[in-house]
């Protein structure tokens, strides 16, 4: 198993300090240490953390079902841990398959065990869970509020280095994220046009020689994936499509 990047949400400085050992001992990343569920949510977003770890206590906070909403939508596992065990609330977080449930203190071995036996099994049920609904991105709106936005209402995407511009059928979303680490979470309908664009296809409305049209908006196509395109539109034209072709 290649190294996890772990993040720990936890309000206890003696038992982070014994997380962050027993991490390292098994020779994992602990990206960061927080005490509170919006610097987490933060965190969650910027840095994608393979697990979680986080204490009870600190999770019951009004931001709670936000930050579970984004790890489930991000498909990051979660282990909690607490040192009030109780068997309906690990009866309760056990069936969820992103939740792993511990008892401080926790144990390097406790850690081991989760981490090789049952991670691995959680991770594969999460990305059968992706195959299935892989139909929205994760981004955030003008009031910095974590949103699903549906991929079928993103017209095309623009990059200047390392953010990239969403643009939708609503509004604009910008995403600290270089086009190429995007492209993985689109899935078929969009086509690399350019360099710095990614269009999905249900929006073109016609096209050129060097530019295709969505709407009023013109969007250069770059020579090295104009062969692609095209290949990408004649097949759609063949199974019924009304696009507008017109290359010189």
């Amino acid at each position: 198993m290649n190294p996890l990047r772990i993040l720990i949400v936890d309000n206890d400085p003696i038992d982070v300090i014994k997380l962050k050992v027993c991490i390292e001992e098994l020779g994992h990343t602990w990206l960061a240490a927080t005490d509170t569920v919006a610097h987490a949510r933060d965190l969650i977003i910027q840095e994608k953390p393979d697990l979680v770890i986080c204490d009870l206590i600190t999770n019951v906070d009004e931001g709670c079902m936000e930050v579970m909403e984004l790890l489930e939508t991000l498909m990051i596992p979660v282990l909690f841990a607490t040192r009030y065990p109780q068997d309906k609330l690990y009866e309760k977080l056990t069936q969820h398959p992103m939740m792993g449930y511990m008892v401080k203190p926790v144990h390097r071995l406790s850690l081991r065990s989760y981490i090789e036996l049952v991670y691995p099994n959680t991770r594969k049920l999460l990305e059968e869970q992706a195959l299935r609904d892989r139909r929205f991105l994760l981004l955030r709106d003008l009031q910095n509020k974590a949103v699903k936005v549906s991929l079928s209402t993103i017209k095309w995407v623009s990059t200047q280095g390392n953010y990239c511009d969403i643009y939708t059928t609503e509004q604009r979303f910008v995403r600290k994220i270089s086009l190429n680490k995007l492209l993985p979470e689109l899935d078929e309908r969009f086509v690399r046009v350019h360099y710095s664009y990614a269009v999905n296809m249900d929006f073109i409305d016609a096209l050129d020689a060097s530019m295709l049209y969505v709407g009023e908006t013109a969007i250069p196509i770059g020579r090295s994936y104009k062969k692609g395109l095209m290949q990408l539109l004649h097949t759609r034209q063949r199974e019924s499509t009304s696009l507008a072709v017109g290359v010189a």
